[in-house]
């Protein structure tokens, strides 16, 4: 009977440690073990800095390309072909005749202008400028108002003694507009009292070969 409860108390002992459960006990639910917990951790994010985008040069059209100059383009205009020209004879030195009170104390530029016909040429504008005996001359004059020179007649002071200088004055023509008529040219003096009036004429360059010719009357050519 000791053999019997001895060997009930050793299977309870046995159960109790084992936690299997004696017969005809109710069976208990084994117990769930939560799942382990899983700190979230940091996801690092690489930001890959991109080089900045490069915008597209546009291409130029044909037009707004500029060509590189040519030697043609880039040669000077032709000068015009000038009205007047200084008139064969011209310049012509002699006394200031038209100013005999003056005596040697008057020097100038004078003479006439004549048109495409040959016939003196009114309101033609005259310059003169440069420099005479230290002095700048920077003068004005109109065809025809100088009547002692004939019609189409000139006149212009540059100083009140004689004096030589060599291309220290030009003289040239020019409409109303002062557009150029003329060539510009170098005005020779000399410090001679003699040679104080400088006669220069101007002639249309229309007419500086014009040659004049009597017109012959043919009576044979004539009707009866």
């Amino acid at each position: 009977m000791r053999r019997v409860v001895l060997f009930f108390a050793l299977m309870l002992m046995l159960t109790a440690c084992s936690g299997f459960p004696l017969p005809g006990a109710p069976a208990q639910p084994a117990p769930t073990n939560p799942p382990p917990q899983i700190a979230p951790t940091a996801t690092l994010q690489v930001v890959r800095s991109l080089p900045p985008l490069i915008t597209p040069t546009q291409p130029q059209s044909p037009e707004a390309t500029t060509p590189e100059s040519s030697p043609e383009s880039s040669a000077p205009a032709p000068s015009p072909t000038p009205a007047f020209v200084l008139q064969a004879g011209s310049p012509a030195y002699l006394p200031a005749f038209t100013h005999p009170e003056a005596g040697c104390a008057w020097v100038g530029i004078a003479g006439q202008v004549f048109n495409s016909a040959g016939l003196p040429q009114d309101n033609i504008v005259v310059v003169v400028k440069g420099l005479f005996n230290g002095k700048a001359v920077d003068a004005l004059a109109l065809s025809g108002l100088a009547k002692a020179y004939g019609a189409g007649g000139y006149e212009i002071q540059v100083g009140t003694a004689s004096a030589t200088t060599s291309e220290a004055l030009t003289i040239q023509l020019l409409n109303d507009k002062f557009e150029p008529l003329s060539p510009v040219y170098p005005v020779q003096t000399f410090d001679d009292c003699q040679k104080n009036l400088i006669l220069m004429n101007f002639q249309s360059t229309e007419n500086q070969f014009w040659l004049y010719l009597p017109a012959i009357l043919n009576e044979t050519s004539e009707a009866p």
